[in-house]
This record gives structure tokens, sequence and C-alpha cells, in this order.
């Protein structure tokens, strides 16, 4: 690995470990999370939207889908929690049920999201639809470089997160060539994804200077 990044890296993993450890010190000592302090290369976690939320449209779907076959096709390993996991339908209210199919109980949904966030080397999320899990999964991931795609202005609080890409988007193929241009790369031992000056780099480059005429601004 190339000195000029190697820092940075080690520093994520030395946060990373601070971080899960004072978790499971004050929080829990359920999760299983011994073996979540290094993060695998070529590994990402695909955060969207679930189809329960009032103003889901098929056209997120689609976009979704695609969007983790394509990286998959251009050599990734994807996480992505809605081919996994369901977060249910909410019956009435009188019975304050929700029926989910998979049967997870809300502690080891916690426990498999965490675990895969921490181990993927960036998160990509989908923030066209408000989400409380998304908000969550970004938590998990402070100290993960990000990438959020959305033809949505995100919150400023978003936004100012360390390490935060904020891509705007026209459609799809739009959306695709950014995509493409991000993540294809020779190795990771040549380009790795990680935080440096509160932005995105990938190697030499600074993501958030290469994209800033595709990203969402605040002025």
């Amino acid at each position: 690995m190339g000195k000029k990044w190697d820092k940075y890296i080690k520093q994520r993993l030395k946060t990373q470990r601070i971080y899960l450890n004072l978790f499971l010190q004050y929080f829990t000592k359920s999760l299983n999370l011994n073996n979540a302090y290094n993060f695998i290369p070529n590994h990402i976690y695909h955060s969207t939207s679930f189809s329960c939320h009032e103003n889901y449209n098929k056209i997120y779907e689609k976009e979704r889908n695609s969007t983790t076959k394509f990286i998959r096709e251009i050599g990734w390993h994807v996480y992505a929690p809605y081919e996994k996991t369901d977060p249910g339908k909410s019956v009435t209210k009188e019975t304050r049920k929700t029926i989910i199919k998979d049967r997870l109980s809300p502690q080891k949904i916690l426990d498999l999201d965490f675990y895969n966030i921490v181990r993927s080397e960036l998160l990509l999320l989908n923030y066209n639809l408000a989400s409380n899990g998304i908000g969550q999964e970004i938590q998990f991931g402070f100290f993960i470089p990000k990438i959020i795609y959305s033809r949505k202005r995100p919150t400023r609080l978003t936004g100012g997160l360390p390490g935060c890409l904020c891509l705007y988007y026209e459609n799809y193929k739009n959306l695709k060539r950014i995509l493409f241009n991000i993540f294809k790369r020779d190795s990771y031992k040549t380009s790795p994804f990680y935080i440096k000056d509160d932005v995105v780099y990938k190697g030499n480059t600074n993501l958030n200077k290469k994209f800033r005429d595709n990203l969402w601004l605040w002025k």
C-alpha cells in the first residue's frame, strides 16, 4: 500500500476499534462484533429505503436493483439489505405488531447490519426517500467513506458529515456514468477509498473535487 494514503486507512481502523469497543462496553454485550474491526477491500454496503415507505415509487426499486447489479458487474461485492431482510408491513394500531417474513428480531437486524457496515470499504446510500434506517446506518459508518446519490437535496446535517460525497443526478443513465467513474479501478492497493481533510479520496484523487459539477451544494 502506498505511503500517501496508508496513514488515513490506519486512522480509520483505529477509530473503528475505539468506536466499537465503546459501543459494546456501554450499550450491549450481545453483538458478535469481535471480527468486525477490519474492513474488507472491494466490499460495499448499499443502503436504500424499503418499499414500505409511503412515497415509494417503482422507479426507485428499478434504480436500486440496477445499481446493485451494475456495481457487482465491475468487480465489487455488494451487501444490499433489501435482498436479505424485509422491514415488514404494519398491521392494525390495536395490535401494534409488524408482520415480517425473515423472523429476525430487531436485535439480530442491528447485529447483521452493523457487522456488514463496519466490514465495508465504503457505504453507498440511496437518499431519494427519507429513511430512519439510512440515518442509523450513516451513524454506524461515521468513520467510513460515504457516497450518497439522490435527485432530492440531502439535509445539511448529512452534507456536513466528514467523508460524505453527495451526488445529484438527473436520470439513471447519468447516475450510472458517475458511479462507473467512481468505482472503476485497477485494484484496492493502487486506489483505496479513504477520508482525508473531510472529503472522500480514491487513491490520489479527491472525489469531491473531481465530481464537483455533480454535487449538491449549500451556499
